[in-house]
């Protein structure tokens, strides 16, 4: 249960720092992020390609909350990208470290050999 709630607001506080990383003036409130957050990732539900529903469902939450358009679409956006991008980044060094690499010479001991 914990491990779901810090996903959870890490992920509402990734999307409530992209306003303040494109300089939205006014930032719209933590709260109101957190309830368009909440009601727009229903939109996940919807089997679209791409997230486009939770972008979709996010970006229009945050419109009917009185966001711009334009602010509120870059916005989630950018947390669609920092979602995407982070995992891809930790892959790539992984990848180029040949110690933690998936395809070392040695593999990984299993659990059985550590006890």
């Amino acid at each position: 249960m914990l491990g779901v709630l810090a996903y959870f607001g890490l992920d509402v506080l990734v999307l409530w720092t992209a306003f303040l990383a494109i300089h939205a003036y006014p930032s719209p409130g933590f709260a109101i992020v957190v309830m368009a957050y909440i009601i727009g990732a229903l939109g996940g539900s919807i089997p679209l390609l791409a997230s486009t529903g939770t972008v979709g469902g996010m970006a229009g939450m945050l419109i009917l909350y009185g966001v711009g358009h334009n602010v509120a679409i870059a916005a989630v956006l950018l947390h669609q990208a920092i979602g995407l991008l982070v995992p891809l980044a930790g892959w790539r060094d992984r990848l180029h470290d040949p110690s933690t690499s998936l395809w070392a010479d040695h593999p990984p001991r299993s659990i059985m050999h550590v006890m």
